[in-house]
């Protein structure tokens, strides 16, 4: 019995020995796994502030960059429409050059719209039908009158530009003269030539002014105008 009691005690201090070993193993591995996660909770936190850091210089970065890609949107934008306008005008010129096919007898303060005699029309712009050429694009045009008179008295006609935006450039909403043809001798001419800038949808016309006697526009007469 002595015997048995002696091994029982010593399994007991085995067992014991056993129990203080694997708790100071377990404290152990306790202590590394708390250190462990406080050097990584201190690398998530510097990481954290180093983003914070980071995030307002990336977005102003973003912000510069949209800016410059607005402006470079802008600038293509603005190249592509002289492109453009580049390619209608040397594929599709632009221009007219009318003749009065009968001698006719002008109105006063009227439209001449006689020019019915078509050379060229290459735009399509000018209506024989109203004597009015529309301008399809902006630049700068040179237009010209030929004023033949057949008969005796005087003929005065003025070419006028109506703008299609009143107030743009003078802010009169009249026609403006750009120029003014007199004749007043007959089988005589009279030409006045000029340039003038105009915007899409600008109009010129011939308008009569001034008629005497028995003269009238003969077949001499011409009016012109093309995009250079």
């Amino acid at each position: 019995m002595k015997h048995q009691i002696s091994n029982i005690e010593a399994l007991l201090q085995s067992a014991d020995k056993k129990i203080d070993e694997n708790k100071e193993n377990l404290d152990s591995q306790l202590h590394d796994f708390i250190k462990k996660n406080n050097l990584s909770r201190l690398i998530s936190l510097q990481c954290l502030k180093k983003l914070n850091q980071v995030i307002p210089v990336i977005d102003e970065k973003k912000k510069e960059t949209s800016r410059k890609l607005h402006l470079l949107m802008n600038e293509m934008n603005s190249v592509q429409r002289q492109v453009t306008d580049l390619e209608n005008h040397c594929l599709f010129p632009v221009g007219f050059t009318a003749y009065i096919k009968d001698a006719i007898t002008p109105k006063m303060h009227t439209l001449l719209n006689g020019f019915d005699n078509i050379k060229y029309n290459l735009s399509g712009s000018f209506d024989p039908s109203t004597g009015i050429f529309t301008a399809p694009t902006d630049g700068m045009y040179v237009v010209s009158l030929t004023i033949g008179q057949a008969g005796e008295g005087a003929i005065g006609a003025r070419i006028d530009q109506v703008l299609k935006y009143p107030g743009v450039l003078s802010g009169d909403e009249k026609p403006i003269m750009i120029g003014e043809v007199w004749t007043t001798v007959d089988n005589t001419s009279s030409c006045m030539v000029c340039v003038v800038h105009m915007r899409t949808g600008d109009t010129v016309c011939i308008t009569t002014v001034h008629v005497s006697g028995a003269a009238k526009c003969n077949a001499l007469s011409c009016f012109s105008c093309f995009l250079v």
